[in-house]
């Protein structure tokens, strides 16, 4: 019998091994041991999404080391099997693989396992034992929306144990190709001898099957045994397996399937725990780059019965020696006709003789030397899962072959998802290369350690391999983070996945971590966000380089000083760096703009003890105006200070006027002559305010630069300001006064100049002839220079046609086309309109 998996290996197979692989299910006959054999059968089956397997390192969802969790007849016991930790099953997967563990069972019976919330799909089962056995079988079941299972058990109680193997879902990779049965090792007369704690080589790969496969589907044969013991099968070189792929009592003959990734060589190995037993392998597909997407049934069907019309109308028991073709595809089933191989449970209700039957395609007319079911002399019903290969045959059908001494049988057949289409690796696109970033820094220069500054990280997806291929509309790109390099330490990504928009653009952000400093700066180095689309598993990366945060500045001195080429004042900068980092060393630079005095010197160190605080001394000019003083250090900190030297040694508070340009006090056209902008400046007693520096800075939709200029009479002062030429918008006119240091401003909005146009030409035409018609423009904007030209014409029903122009770019406005006047006398009635602005009408007699 199977072993408990607290006692010893049960049937797990080489999936603690796998990468990426598609893998079947055992789906157990329904009341073969405890229930009726007819029933209430399916009518239908939903489909679910395609897709493909990931393989897991197997975690147990119920049950404990020591003893599975009780499960009473008739009360369904809900397993979740979706998790957030990281290596289990997402949200999103669409099916899980189980491996599913009956233990001590009080009586015969079966367990079924099924969507929680959905309705047991009697009569199929997914466990079937009698009482005190125990039994173990790989279970494949679509996962409720909530990511969870359910287990039923229909007599007595049993412990059961729950194994979480993998799991299907958009995001796999491993894709199905089906063989017609191949035996790889053993003959049609005896199998390969296998010693106990032995392990064989087996080729799988060469002929039928291609080097590059990465994984096998193996029929596991096991005759003869010397003592109960197990097989287990894993890739050639790889570390033996701790799981069994099949276990056997003395003498029995049995065979279960399993899935092997395929190792050095193209070869598996298949070890024997105890004594020596003769070993059949068979292989019935492979998976690699190329091949079939798996789509699961909404619940397991049964689409054949030999002993249940209802099911599959005329079919009847298979003889000795005969074989029967069975079409799985049908309309209760929802599998298609056009799959390519179906994943169903073969179960034999055998007579009084052993054999075995094989299950091959349509078309096949030599009975491969394989087999699938394997079954003794007066046995019960024997079910093994296979992954039947209808080679795409209309009506999803297949053979079956029924090697037997002289006994017919009847079988039965669940299945549970099938295989369709085909897509290769080479023929779908890599995310966008470089994945690229908008809106900040680009990608891969430094980005501060400060816990506050993001980035962009944009993927787009292509269906192809190049950035001019088409975009993939609605993929969801998954995002990680890996810190490589000096880095221990990164940000994060919000969201973790995003779906791509109309242009294939998905879009995250990243942001930086806390800096930290002791014992290891770890924050610093380079993080690495990798982007892999969900369809295709396509992966590209962006690197960050995560640098110390800057220090911060803080300036402080630089009063109002006599214009007078020699007061002095000292400039006092604060260096504050991050928090565990020193700015000993650092150096601190100072540059002086216009209307400015002198420097002590350019640049100072911040000293290595004490307060982190360099000084400078500024001496004042000899003209009054107000310095700019910009100051940096090698942190990439930054600070600004204006210093006011005057004329009036005491200057006291005052106010600042400033008005628009008196032509228009609100708007002026692009383009226009230059506007004059003025000033007056009073003190606190609201004295004028005669020969002090009034700066003036444009700001805003404007390019113009600052000026200083000296109040006249009356605190008066104008600034000229020559509009832009093509630029509409808002320009803003900043002065603040050296004296008081009092500020205004004062908003210009700058609009397209209003055009007219004139339309020409249209002499009196004859029918069929043509006439140039010229669009000229007033005194229109550059900006207009490539405006498309429309013509509208009206009148009596022979009127011709002006086709649309383009302005001609010798001009900044305006163009020509051409009137073809039509074949009836009449006058006819011609606008033209450009930018939005319409032509005079224009009369043409056509006679």
């Amino acid at each position: 019998m199977l072993r408990s998996s607290r006692t010893g290996p049960t049937k797990k197979g080489s999936l603690t091994r796998a990468s990426t692989v598609l893998v079947g299910a055992l789906v157990a006959l329904f009341g073969v041991i405890a229930g009726p054999l007819l029933g209430v059968f399916v009518t239908s089956a939903s489909a679910a999404t395609a897709s493909s397997y990931t393989a897991i390192t197997p975690y147990r969802a119920l049950g404990a080391a020591a003893a599975g969790a009780p499960v009473v007849a008739g009360t369904p016991v809900p397993v979740q099997i979706t998790s957030a930790i990281a290596g289990e099953v997402p949200a999103g997967a669409t099916a899980a693989v189980l491996n599913v563990t009956a233990s001590a069972p009080t009586s015969a019976g079966y367990l079924e396992v099924y969507p929680t919330g959905a309705a047991p799909a009697s009569p199929t089962s997914n466990v079937n034992f009698v009482a005190g056995e125990t039994v173990a079988n790989l279970v494949t079941v679509p996962l409720s929306a909530s990511g969870s299972v359910s287990v039923l058990n229909f007599a007595g109680t049993t412990a059961v144990d729950v194994d979480v193997e993998g799991y299907y879902s958009t995001a796999g990779t491993g894709l199905y190709n089906p063989v017609s049965p191949v035996r790889v090792a053993g003959t049609a007369a005896a199998g390969v001898a296998v010693a106990a704690n032995t392990a064989v080589p087996v080729t799988v790969t060469g002929g039928t099957i291609p080097t590059s496969a990465t994984a096998v589907v193996v029929n596991l044969t096991a005759a003869g045994g010397t003592s109960a013991s197990y097989l287990s099968a894993y890739a050639a070189g790889a570390t033996p397996a701790t799981t069994s792929s099949l276990n056997f009592t003395a003498g029995e003959t049995v065979a279960n399937r399993d899935v092997v990734n395929v190792g050095t060589g193209g070869q598996i190995e298949v070890y024997n725990f105890a004594g020596s037993v003769n070993v059949d392998v068979d292989v019935d597909g492979y998976y690699g780059a190329t091949g079939a997407v798996f789509t699961p049934l909404a619940a397991p069907i049964r689409v054949a019965d030999t002993r249940a019309a209802t099911v599959v109308g005329t079919q009847t028991a298979i003889a000795s020696g005969g074989t029967e073709t069975f079409n799985l595809s049908t309309t209760a089933s929802g599998i298609p006709a056009t799959a390519t191989a179906v994943a169903a449970n073969f179960t034999v209700v055998p007579g009084t003789a052993p054999g075995y039957i094989t299950v091959f395609p349509t078309g096949v007319t030599t009975n491969p030397t394989a087999s699938d079911v394997n079954w003794p002399a007066s046995s019960g019903p024997v079910a093994n899962f296979t992954q039947a290969d209808t080679a795409g045959t209309s009506g999803g059908s297949v053979q079956v072959f029924n090697l037997n001494s002289g006994s017919p049988i009847d079988l039965v057949v669940d299945a549970f998802g099938y295989f369709t289409g085909g897509t290769t690796a080479a023929s779908v696109a890599p995310v966008a290369v470089p994945i690229t970033t908008t809106g900040g820094t680009t990608v891969g220069t430094a980005l501060p350690a400060n816990g506050i500054t993001t980035e962009a990280i944009n993927t787009t997806v292509y269906h192809g391999a190049t950035v001019a291929s088409p975009t993939v509309t609605g993929d969801t790109v998954l995002y990680t983070v890996t810190a490589t390099g000096t880095a221990t330490v990164c940000g994060t990504v919000s969201p973790t996945s995003a779906v791509t928009n109309g242009s294939g653009l998905a879009t995250t952000t990243y942001k930086a971590p806390a800096y930290t400093a002791t014992p290891t700066p770890g924050t610093t180095g380079t993080c690495i966000i990798s982007a892999t689309d969900s369809i295709y598993q396509e992966t590209e990366s962006a690197s960050i380089n995560q640098t110390v945060p800057p220090s911060t500045l803080a300036a402080s001195g630089g009063a109002n000083l006599p214009a007078n080429a020699s007061s002095q004042d000292t400039l006092s900068v604060t260096v504050t760096p991050y928090p565990g980092v020193s700015a000993a060393g650092d150096v601190v630079s100072f540059a002086l703009g216009a209307h400015c005095g002198t420097l002590a010197a350019a640049t100072e160190t911040v000293p290595a003890t004490g307060p982190a605080t360099v000084t400078d001394v500024y001496t004042a000019p000899a003209a009054s105006g107000i310095c700019q003083v910009a100051i940096s250090d090698t942190l990439l900190g930054t600070a600004a200070l204006n210093i006011d030297a005057t004329t009036s040694p005491t200057p006291s508070a005052g106010t600042l006027t400033v008005t628009a340009p008196t032509s228009n006090p609100d708007s002026v056209a692009v383009g226009s002559a230059a506007v004059s902008v003025t000033v007056v400046a009073k003190d606190s007693t609201s004295t004028p305010i005669v020969g002090d520096e009034v700066l003036f800075t444009p700001t805003g939709d404007c390019t113009g630069t600052g000026s200083y200029q000296a109040t006249a009479a009356g605190g008066t002062v104008t600034f000229t300001y020559t509009p832009e030429a093509t630029t509409v918008g808002t320009c803003t006119i900043a002065a603040q006064e050296s004296d008081t240091g009092a500020s205004a401003s004062v908003a210009i909005n700058q609009t397209a100049i209003a055009t007219t146009i004139a339309l020409t030409g249209g002499a009196t035409l004859a029918p069929g002839t043509g006439e140039t018609l010229t669009v000229t423009p007033s005194s229109p904007p550059a900006s207009d220079a490539s405006s498309a030209i429309t013509f509208t014409v009206t009148g009596s029903a022979g009127c011709g046609t002006v086709p649309a122009a383009t302005a001609s770019g010798t001009t900044p406005y305006g163009g020509t086309s051409t009137y073809t006047a039509g074949v009836a006398s009449g006058f006819c009635n011609v606008t033209a309109t450009e930018g939005g602005v319409t032509s005079n009408t224009l009369q043409i007699d056509q006679t």
